[in-house]
């Protein structure tokens, strides 16, 4: 599997829904004190903002048998889930892995973050970005950068090196991330 790029992904009216849902000053953002490793803590400069509308342990690699009876272990974690139904409907996917959300804020240059994979697994990554900004994914052999354009749906695999980049043209930069099988 290569990298794929899908312009206008959603319908326009599934995508409106969305997006103003998303960017509004209603919708629940958590503030996570790192961007890829808890190691980041430390750094002021390295922080987001997520929503996680869904999480399934089991395929994160937590697999005892105590981890799996712990509430919430395959779960719905968003009241906003069904915003991202018309999503998962389209991916094809047999079982997701997790949907989060991530909003970065507006920086004085594009900051871009250390290089990682999702899952290190035979799985796939979809980002799908909500709003058009300078910011950008870029994988690290460095033959594709992918521009934040709205309502773009990029997939890979899952264990490809990969970054994100803050925005300097807008207030956030908001994308959802799919990791599935």
């Amino acid at each position: 599997m290569s990298i794929s790029v899908v312009d206008d992904f959603l319908d326009p009216e599934h995508f409106l829904v969305l997006k103003e849902t998303m960017m509004s000053a209603l919708f629940p953002w958590f503030y996570t004190p790192y961007i890829i490793y808890k190691s980041e803590i430390d750094k002021a400069y390295k922080f987001q903002f997520t929503h996680v509308f869904y999480s399934d342990h089991y395929n994160m690699g937590e697999s005892d048998e105590e981890t799996r009876a712990l509430p919430g272990y395959q779960s719905i974690n968003s009241e906003y889930f069904n915003l991202v139904v018309p999503l998962i409907a389209k991916l094809n996917s047999r079982a997701m892995m997790r949907i989060k959300a991530t909003l970065l804020t507006r920086t004085s240059h594009n900051t871009k973050f250390d290089y990682h994979v999702d899952y290190d697994c035979d799985s796939t990554t979809s980002i799908f970005y909500i709003n058009t900004n300078d910011g950008y994914t870029e994988f690290k052999d460095g033959k594709k950068r992918i521009q934040s354009v709205e309502n773009r749906l990029v997939t890979f695999p899952a264990g490809m090196e990969h970054t994100g980049t803050t925005c300097t043209d807008e207030k956030v930069r908001v994308v959802v991330n799919f990791n599935y099988f």
